[in-house]
């Protein structure tokens, strides 16, 4: 399972030893939905993807006192190697 916290736009890049790296975006989300960006080579297939948004409520009235969306997300990524 891999967990991230991220803001629009910011990125975190995952390496698994031997494959080449894939570069996961948070691109945003509304009530219900979150959208990410994968970045990889072509071979890499998502197989399966379960996805639990949290939204955290803001701290106060001002927008940037709001802790950033925390997503999870247990998607199995393979190569087309039969790995």
């Amino acid at each position: 399972m891999l967990t991230f916290t991220r803001k629009n736009g910011q990125s975190v890049v995952v390496q698994v030893a031997g494959h080449a790296p894939l570069t996961i975006t948070f691109m945003g989300s509304r009530p219900g939905k979150c959208q990410l960006a994968f970045e990889g080579p072509q071979e890499y297939r998502i197989l399966r993807e379960e996805l639990k948004l949290r939204e955290s409520v803001p701290a106060g009235p001002s927008f940037e006192s709001q802790p950033p969306i925390c997503a999870t997300t247990s998607a199995r990524i393979t190569t087309g190697f039969g790995s």
